[in-house]
């Protein structure tokens, strides 16, 4: 068996995969190899759209440059090089991604190319059985096939797909999100873990299902931990603490929060309250310009003091716990939006929010638009 790992560009359909790297592994041998290629076309001949493209993959996909090449292997080569490479012709190639198994069929005709990127196409798989249970079982009896489907495998098929129907609605759900998706990640973890604990499964898809939990768990643990992540899904004001599974770490991800805002963007916000006290004064000085302002002067000064925060960690804390207390908003409603508005109200939490609600979870290829705010 043998895994291949390619590495490259892709411009909407103008321009077909273009493999930059390739990275070849032999699992029964354990051995490896590696090429960057000399790409197909020079950089300077493509199109100025297409090189925006090609940037924005090398900066924030691999790094890996159109122009770059190590071992000197020009494009024209990798069709032999692949064929030099895989050299058993029964052992089946495992890819990850539909266009790279698309890209490598004509260089391995008689090889079993098997796509791994889509974990629910093995839920498509028995859905598309079931649906077809009655054709399949005629063909398997007329052309009187060694293998034979009892009852029993039937059953075990349709309590499958009850049992992995929850991950491809989160498949979908976070695929199709248009705004913040990483604050959604522990909730949907708790929610598959959820579903998985309310199905009643009998062997051996019980076993399947132990895999699954503890699985799970493993990752929520792991979540709940993440500083990001944690942080990401407190600033989302659909979630905040509720978005936890567990309490505690949700309230130790609020201490954390507390430590790293208060030295926040620290002098601007002060300087800011500092202008708006003192313009709110100006003001109201000019309203009373008629009383001698020493009568007021000690009394302004004292609001100043109490007004402007002296203590950044206590502005801090004071910011996140108005956070905090406000109520939820509702589930569909755009987080983006909701801090565009209250920037002015939280402006530590804001600075830190445009740091962390723009961070995508997924990396599925569904049009995303991530808002600028």
């Amino acid at each position: 068996m043998y895994i291949i790992d390619l590495q490259g560009f892709q411009y909407k359909k103008e321009l077909a995969f273009t493999c930059k790297e390739i990275s070849i592994f032999n699992i029964n041998d354990k051995s490896c190899v590696n090429r960057i290629v000399k790409p197909k076309i020079p950089y300077k001949h493509l199109r100025e759209s297409v090189k925006i493209q090609i940037d924005w993959t090398v900066n924030h996909v691999h790094g890996l440059r159109w122009s770059s090449s190590w071992d000197n292997l020009p494009y024209s080569g990798l069709g032999d090089f692949i064929s030099d490479s895989v050299l058993d012709e029964d052992q089946p190639v495992l890819v990850k991604g539909m266009e790279k198994k698309r890209w490598l069929e004509p260089h391995l005709p008689n090889n079993i190319i098997i796509d791994l990127e889509p974990w629910n196409s093995t839920l498509d798989m028995l859905e598309r059985l079931c649906r077809r249970r009655d054709a399949i079982i005629s063909t398997l009896a007329i052309l009187q096939h060694e293998i034979t489907l009892s009852p029993t495998d039937w059953d075990i098929a349709k309590h499958a797909i009850s049992i992995l129907q929850i991950f491809n609605d989160v498949t979908c759900d976070i695929s199709a999100e248009k705004n913040v998706s990483i604050s959604k990640i522990i909730l949907f973890v708790s929610a598959m873990g959820n579903h998985l604990l309310e199905f009643q499964a009998t062997l051996p898809l019980r076993e399947l299902q132990v895999i699954l939990e503890i699985y799970l768990k493993e990752i929520a643990e792991n979540l709940e931990n993440n500083e990001l992540v944690a942080q990401a899904t407190l600033l989302d004001p659909r979630f905040k603490k509720y978005g936890f599974r567990d309490i505690n770490k949700a309230n130790n991800a609020v201490e954390l929060l507390k430590s790293k805002i208060k030295l926040f963007r620290d002098v601007s916000v002060n300087v800011n309250i500092s202008e708006e006290t003192n313009k709110n004064v100006q003001l109201q000085e000019s309203k009373d310009s008629r009383q001698k302002s020493s009568i007021w002067k000690w009394f302004d000064e004292k609001v100043i003091q109490i007004r402007v925060p002296s203590n950044p960690t206590a502005a801090a804390i004071l910011e996140i716990d108005k956070y905090m207390a406000e109520s939820l908003i509702d589930r569909h409603e755009d987080p983006l939006l909701w801090w565009y508005e209250r920037k002015n109200i939280y402006p530590k939490l804001y600075a830190l929010v445009q740091r962390r609600l723009c961070i995508t979870a997924t990396s599925v290829p569904k049009k995303k638009q991530i808002k600028k705010f």
